[in-house]
């Protein structure tokens, strides 16, 4: 399964953490 963000579930465990920087990913990955 894919997040939101469109990446894998993996990836988006490991960027919870960062939640600023999700948000800004999550701009350039909307592109």
């Amino acid at each position: 399964p894919r997040s939101r963000k469109g990446i894998p579930a993996k990836g988006y465990k490991t960027r919870s953490k960062k939640n600023a920087s999700d948000k800004y990913i999550l701009e350039r990955r909307k592109k």
